[in-house]
């Protein structure tokens, strides 16, 4: 288990890494079920560290990680720097990775914009969605007053 001041002074690191940075690099990997990560890198020390990673899954899944969130059940933001020239990374232009950065998952409610409307429609989870079997119920009769 990882002491609290420890994980305070990561997000510190990576948090001043993102807000300074001016240059920023981006790639995609095809891993080996079919998914897809993205990451947004920084030079930092002559290392590029990793800011922002995303996994979009062989099933649709979007998980995000950046200093912000770490990590969850699913997984976490690598610790360790990259290198393009040994890692089997591909260039991507910064528009691709905000593509899928800024998407939404399909579990995940729509963000309000400034107006206070929704910016996409909202879709529940396929468990939460109710299916019609396409027969009225009855209406309740309320109870016999009792005499």
């Amino acid at each position: 288990m990882v002491a609290p001041e420890r994980i305070a002074e990561i997000v510190a690191y990576y948090r001043a890494l993102d807000e300074s940075a001016t240059l920023r690099h981006h790639f995609r990997h095809a891993d080996e079920e079919g998914g897809l990560w993205y990451v947004e890198a920084v030079p930092d020390r002559g290392e590029l560290i990793v800011l922002k990673q995303a996994e979009l899954t062989a099933t649709g899944r979007l998980h995000r990680y950046s200093w912000e969130h770490m990590e969850d059940r699913h997984g976490g933001l690598t610790d360790q720097a990259i290198d393009p020239e040994q890692d089997p990374l591909e260039a991507i232009p910064a528009e691709e990775f905000q593509r899928v950065w800024t998407r939404l998952p399909r579990w995940m409610p729509p963000r309000k914009t400034s107006a206070g409307r929704a910016s996409t429609p909202a879709r529940p989870p396929r468990r939460a969605r109710r299916r019609s079997t396409g027969r009225l119920r009855p209406k309740r009769q309320p109870p016999e007053p009792s005499r």
